[in-house]
């Protein structure tokens, strides 16, 4: 079992701040340039299964996992310009990827459960 495994299997990752969920994971990827002769090499991220959204590419498990923990803590509520962008892409939901829908109606329910 490698570090990054078990620096993987130790750590308990933040719910995800774009949407909430819980089900955020880390993975690796090849990362390298197209058409040289630079080897690949393997990345690591911060995944949320539920809206897609992902922490900065980083060397290591336990560097994808530091950099997700590290990130700026959400404003209280959305400003109204953000409101008013979730309610038009709501609105217009056929256009939208699922996960950005999944986002925006959770910005409308931050609002809505805030202003009951």
């Amino acid at each position: 079992m490698t570090q990054d495994t078990k620096a993987m299997e130790a750590a308990r990752l933040e719910p995800c701040p774009f949407c909430g969920g819980g089900n955020v994971t880390t993975f690796s990827s090849l990362f390298g340039e197209a058409n040289t002769d630079a080897p690949l090499r393997t990345v690591w991220t911060a995944f949320c299964a539920a809206c897609e959204g992902g922490g900065p590419h980083k060397d290591t498990a336990a560097g994808a996992i530091a950099a997700w923990k590290r990130r700026p803590a959400a404003p209280a509520l959305p400003s109204e310009e953000v409101v008013e962008s979730a309610r038009g892409i709501v609105k217009l939901d056929r256009f939208y990827p699922a996960g950005v829908i999944k986002v925006a109606r959770f910005v409308l329910s931050m609002v809505a459960s805030h202003d009951q």
